[in-house]
């Protein structure tokens, strides 16, 4: 009896490890890599948005 049991008992605590890791890989490395392209990108397209909305300067000699 006790041999069932202990077999079980590993089968379920496996079980948990890897519900843990995969947690920890998600929250701990996907997030985080989501996030930082969400920034990235937000970043650039500011900037893309600036140079395309930004009035040309005209100096003296262009104006004649």
């Amino acid at each position: 009896m006790l041999a069932i049991m202990s077999n079980w008992s590993i089968d379920y605590h496996h079980a948990q490890l890897l519900r843990l890791l995969s947690m920890v890989i998600v929250f701990g490395v996907l997030c985080p890599s989501v996030c930082l392209v969400f920034v990235a990108g937000s970043r650039l397209a500011r900037r893309v948005a600036e140079r395309a909305t930004r009035r040309p300067r005209i100096t003296r000699g262009q104006m004649t």
